[in-house]
């Protein structure tokens, strides 16, 4: 979805200003809402821990479409609970562990840049 952004700010930059917000786990019942498993996960995965209530989405929708974001354009503002922070830091600490195992078991950097 951020290439299909910045393409569109690209191309219709000054007139319209293309930005996506990318939500986290948020209280809905659209669809049937969350299955208690799923929103167990979900909210597993968040530094809240807690879903967000549909109301902590708006004020970001009314951001992007107010003048205080005139110069903001192809950005995705993520509203996530700190998924994304939370997520990332679990596959850094995975792969720096997987690194160090490696080194210690004498690994060159040929084995590091050698396509699996």
């Amino acid at each position: 979805m951020h290439g299909v952004t910045r393409v569109m700010a690209k191309e219709w930059a000054p007139r319209v200003r293309a930005n996506t917000i990318a939500p986290g786990p948020f209280e809905t019942t659209a669809r049937g809402g969350w299955t208690p498993a799923a929103a167990a996960s979900a909210v597993a995965h968040t530094l809240l821990q807690r879903m967000a209530p549909f109301e902590e989405i708006v004020p970001h929708v009314l951001y992007l479409a107010s003048d205080a974001s005139a110069n903001v354009f192809g950005q995705d503002l993520i509203v996530d609970g700190g998924i994304t922070t939370g997520v990332a830091g679990d596959v850094l600490a995975r792969a720096q562990e997987e690194f160090r195992a490696r080194v210690v078991a004498g690994a060159t950097v040929e084995d590091f840049t050698r396509r699996q």
